[in-house]
């Protein structure tokens, strides 16, 4: 694979032949991709977790009763950190921007306590968890046609109902393929 490739800030689609149940159909949204490994979180997995639960085991008390932040599963590492996904009009201190993805990350517990005292009901996500790849473990699998990759929309991840994310990746995917051939 050309070193000079870099999927930060691109969707990771599961293929038909990925080999591991925990993630068919998943669509992950890759936010770091160096030599020293790859990080990303899963879009399409809604948690049952309450916000309020997630909130007391965080020792967070204040919470505007209108905020309605939706809470996913975002990978099976690091199961007890949280990372905020959200869009440019909230705005967060320590929010880095994902590079090509046009939305930012945040895992920080006061920017999560300061939007629940928000009425905040759209434009964020919390995803608990994330996925890792060691190096050159994520190249091996899109070599192995594990994963389909793709430019995000913007509206895939914030906008998109968690049930339909997995097909929509796979129109995106699909369009961008056909758009560079014709």
């Amino acid at each position: 694979m050309d070193k000079n490739i870099t999927f930060e800030g691109s969707l990771l689609i599961a293929s038909k032949s990925m080999p591991d149940p925990r993630f068919s159909k998943s669509v992950i949204l890759l936010i770091n991709f160096s030599s020293d490994g790859a990080m990303g979180i899963v879009l399409n997995r809604p948690d049952k977790i309450n916000l309020k639960d997630v909130l007391k085991d965080m020792n967070i008390s204040q919470i505007s009763s209108n905020t309605d932040i939706p809470i996913f599963n975002g990978g099976p590492v690091s199961i007890d950190k949280g990372f905020l996904l959200h869009n440019s009009e909230i705005i967060l201190e320590d929010s880095i921007e994902i590079n090509g993805a046009n939305c930012f990350l945040n895992s920080s517990k006061d920017s999560l306590s300061s939007l629940c005292m928000e009425e905040i009901n759209s434009g964020v996500n919390l995803y608990l968890g994330c996925c890792g790849w060691s190096p050159g473990q994520l190249e091996g699998e899109i070599n192995s046609k594990c994963w389909m990759t793709a430019q995000p929309s913007d509206e895939l991840a914030l906008s998109t109902p968690p049930n339909l994310i997995y097909e929509k990746a796979v129109q995106i995917c699909s369009k961008q393929i056909i758009d560079k051939y014709i």
